[in-house]
């Protein structure tokens, strides 16, 4: 009878050996996931950051062409008026 207490006893911290290493390496892996998750977030925002100050720059230079044509055309309606 004791030593039925044992095996079961036994069997008990076998099952639960079996069961909570899987569960630690899991929770590991999520820890691992987090991280890379919250880093690949950061990459993301500074990227979108990047892309609206690029757009931003391009409306800008557009904006002075714009500008510019406008002139140009100006200047030919002028010169067209003269002749």
């Amino acid at each position: 009878m004791e030593w039925q207490v044992v095996l079961v006893l036994a069997e008990l911290i076998g099952l639960f050996v079996l069961v909570a290493k899987p569960i630690l390496k899991l929770n590991s892996t999520m820890v691992e996931f987090t991280t890379e998750l919250k880093a690949l977030s950061k990459r993301v925002d500074r990227v979108e950051l990047s892309k609206h100050e690029a757009h931003e720059r391009l409306w800008e230079h557009n904006d002075q062409q714009d500008e510019r044509i406008a002139d140009h055309e100006t200047r030919i309606r002028v010169l067209e008026q003269n002749e």
